[in-house]
């Protein structure tokens, strides 16, 4: 399966799969058995086994995560990014060493992010401090530590090779937690890491920027800039083919690994929006089905589901029913055979706290 992969909303990003690849062949050493792991997260040995491949991110994360359970190991990201050959990278990879100052390395590397992993969106801080703030796309932040422990230290190991100096950045920001004791990373970097932070993010002072590249290739970047553009182009290209949006989303749940656009379309599209994986798996489905021109209806929860049939391309039908009105404070109206979604924050639903202690049943 080579996954192709779209920009639009509903998209499953995907990465080249380097960190995914180096713990299954650790986990392998290890002798854990990989297979019932893979099959967790919707991978087969033969999509990993060829380099070639892209895997969802959302899976990477998730074989991340269970990797590092069935090893015990905490900090599995960082133990996986310490010793790895940095060339894996591939095409990435090389833009960022033939670049010719730290600050371009920053700067193309936030240009090019996607590149490797389209879950992650790299923004380029050029100001008081110099270097990168990540923001989660397509994938949910709080399942992550292992991947982007991973990607920061792989990030100071390429900046300290390609300038030839034992950096240490200024500042390196981490959303998720970790219980007190976990040094290892911080011994690494050089810095002290805040945990729990408002939004990743990885600096160096200003003044780094400055730094050369000690292998700078000018004539080979500006060549390696318009193959990674040209690579770009295609990767929005995909995003209006239907079939390849029909493949990101079934292809790893099929054990064969493949999915035929002809043999699995439906005429209509009605997903329950709790089983579909809530208002991220309702996105991607409503992608799917906007780009084949399928209609598609809620099943359930409408009080919820009306808002998401405002921003889906194909909307049909809101199934409707009145069950959860005897527990609002305000139940949604009903006008002309549509129902009325309010101009209220959030979902607009607010719970009637006397009805819910009169129905509540503690079984």
């Amino acid at each position: 399966m080579h996954v192709r992969h779209s920009r639009s909303v509903g998209r499953i990003p995907s990465a080249i799969g380097v960190v995914a690849r180096l713990a299954t062949i650790h986990a392998r050493k290890q002798g854990v058995a990989l297979r019932p792991l893979l099959q967790k997260v919707g991978l087969t040995a033969q999509e990993l086994a060829d380099v070639r491949t892209r895997v969802p991110v959302g899976a990477q994360i998730e074989l991340l995560n269970r990797i590092a359970e069935a090893l015990d190991d905490d900090m599995l990201g960082f133990h996986l990014a310490l010793k790895f050959d940095l060339r894996q990278g591939g095409l990435f990879y090389y833009v960022l060493a033939s670049s010719d100052t730290l600050s371009e390395v920053f700067e193309r590397g936030a240009r090019f992010t996607s590149l490797v992993n389209e879950g992650v969106v790299q923004q380029f801080i050029h100001g008081r401090r110099l270097g990168l703030a990540l923001v989660y796309t397509g994938v949910r932040r709080q399942d992550d530590r292992h991947q982007l422990e991973f990607w920061f230290t792989t990030l100071l190991r390429i900046c300290r090779q390609l300038t030839g100096k034992q950096l240490r950045p200024a500042r390196v920001r981490l959303t998720h937690q970790r219980a007190p004791g976990h040094a290892a990373l911080a011994r690494f970097l050089g810095c002290a890491v805040e945990y729990g932070a408002p939004r990743d993010e990885f600096l160096f002072d200003r003044e780094a920027g400055q730094l050369p590249i000690t292998n700078a290739d000018p004539y080979l970047n500006r060549l390696l800039i318009e193959v990674s553009e040209e690579t770009l182009a295609r990767q929005r290209r995909a995003s209006s083919s239907f079939a390849a949006r029909v493949e990101n989303a079934i292809a790893p749940l099929l054990p064969h690994g493949k999915a035929l656009a002809s043999k699995i379309a439906a005429d209509f599209v009605m997903p329950d929006l709790m089983r579909i994986g809530g208002v991220t798996g309702w996105l991607r489905a409503a992608a799917i089905a906007g780009a084949a021109g399928l209609p598609m209806s809620s099943h359930l929860y409408p009080e919820f589901s009306a808002h998401l049939l405002r921003v889906t391309e194909s909307a049909h039908w809101l199934e409707w029913q009145d069950w959860a009105y005897p527990i609002l404070a305000e139940p949604f109206a009903l006008a002309d055979g549509d129902l009325v979604i309010p101009d209220r924050p959030g979902a607009g639903i607010e719970w009637d706290e006397t009805a819910v202690k009169r129905y509540g049943y503690d079984g």
